[in-house]
């Protein structure tokens, strides 16, 4: 084992140690040993109904087991160094993988499938010890723990309720309503590229040009930090700018654009026709005018609103503000945040689109995020980002403010601002014209 690890040993080194997701949750030791006995026992997907108490039999006939050894005189001799190598593989491992959790908090069974061997030796083990009663008393007793486990296998395999995903059914729909004029955009690297022929993995490259009467497809990989062709804007400008629709395939679990960047700026240049959902997987369509412009805005102004908690609006910039923006269209919205102190609340933010009398039009309110897509109560001291907000114009010209509201996202309390004007700043002016 120790072989086959040493050729990752480099990456694991490098990725690793400095990896850290304040988003995911320790399970309690409790609750940890509890997922892990259903799973490697009767099964993870087990009918509550026999989980209920099929869980007690399964004890039942280890206890049974090891009754039948303990009534013998030579079995310590015998098995001792045996039982210690499996116990120690066994109860080690799952110490050592809750002290690494304490650090990630990644949990799930399949982690630590590695203790299984040992866990299936130990109770091969225990159930050989009803031989003391009957010789085949222990085949009927694996028999038994292996009909256990099958409404949880057929579950598995046949039950839609424990589907995760459908990739062959969007695929058949993309194969159905796309054509080579358009663009296919997804936001997992897997497992798309093995049903599609013109794709293309990588971050920033191209889809092939062959097979020619195919979608190009991509992997749409968000970057808002780099000002550059890396740059999403300029990626959908090179991906999307000559497409005459834009297929976008989202995985149900997919932390790739929590900002919503990717629909904002579709939305500013096009209009969304459908929204079809599969097992595990939305896929919107928007329907282009090509060639299109996308262009996120990116002159950021100066703003400088302080509120408590150390929360400070630097700078934004918007549609309507340099340009006026058609009525009726989206107003997409770019404004950079920072936290001057550590946090441990978890903060909102409402933006708003008002009439000169105040009256609020529309509203956008998300989690304020960092690069990284980590909610506020984890950002660093003196850690700025950029957040997008999406608003639709009046239909009718004129000037409308733009204010911001922040906010604990649980209990809802406002944040007031730093110079005690009140808790929402108004930080800017957008232009609705024809």
């Amino acid at each position: 084992m120790a072989l086959l690890v040493l050729p990752v040993l480099p990456i694991a080194w490098r990725q690793i140690p400095g990896y850290n997701n304040p988003n995911l949750v320790l399970p309690h030791i409790s609750d940890y040993l509890g997922q892990l006995a259903r799973a490697f026992t009767l099964g993870e997907l087990s009918p509550a109904s026999i989980w209920a108490w099929g869980r007690w039999l399964w004890l039942a006939l280890l206890l049974g087991g090891l009754a039948g050894w303990l009534s013998r005189r030579r079995w310590q001799q015998m098995q001792g160094a045996r039982l210690s190598l499996l116990a120690s593989w066994l109860l080690g491992s799952l110490a050592v993988f809750y002290l690494i959790l304490v650090s990630r908090s990644a949990f799930n069974a399949r982690y630590i499938s590695f203790i299984l061997p040992a866990l299936w030796a130990l109770t091969g083990w225990a159930l050989s010890g009803w031989r003391r009663w009957g010789r085949l008393l222990p085949a009927g007793a694996a028999l038994t723990l292996a009909l256990l486990s099958l409404p949880a296998l057929r579950a598995d395999l046949y039950d839609p309720t424990h589907f995760r995903e459908d990739m062959s059914s969007v695929v058949a729909y993309l194969q159905e309503h796309s054509t080579s004029k358009d663009v296919i955009l997804v936001d997992q690297r897997y497992p798309f590229g093995f049903y599609w022929q013109r794709w293309n993995n990588d971050f920033y490259g191209q889809p092939p040009r062959q097979p020619a009467n195919m979608a190009p497809a991509q992997y749409l990989f968000v970057d808002l930090t780099h000002n550059d062709e890396r740059r999403l804007d300029a990626r959908l400008n090179r991906l999307a700018g000559e497409a005459r629709r834009v297929f976008y395939v989202t995985w149900f679990e997919s932390d790739m654009d929590p900002r919503g960047a990717v629909p904002a700026l579709l939305n500013a240049a096009g209009s969304i026709i459908d929204e079809v959902n599969f097992r595990g997987y939305t896929v919107r369509t928007w329907d282009l005018h090509p060639p299109t412009r996308f262009a996120l805005p990116s002159a950021m102004m100066p703003i400088g609103r302080q509120f408590d908690q150390g929360v400070t609006l630097v700078s934004g910039d918007w549609s309507g503000r340099q340009q006026p923006a058609p009525p009726g269209r989206p107003l997409i919205i770019t404004l950079r945040w920072q936290l001057q102190a550590a946090s441990d609340r978890v903060l909102k933010v409402s933006l708003r689109l008002q009439d000169s009398e105040g009256a609020t039009l529309a509203q956008d309110d998300r989690l304020l995020l960092n690069d990284r897509h980590v909610r506020s109560n984890a950002w660093l001291p003196g850690e700025n980002a950029l957040n997008i907000y999406q608003v639709p114009a009046p239909a009718e010209a004129g000037d409308y403010r733009l204010t911001v509201v922040v906010y604990d996202a649980d209990t809802l309390a406002p944040l007031s601002l730093a110079d005690g004007s009140g808790v929402e700043a108004v930080f800017g002016q957008a232009r609705v014209a024809p």
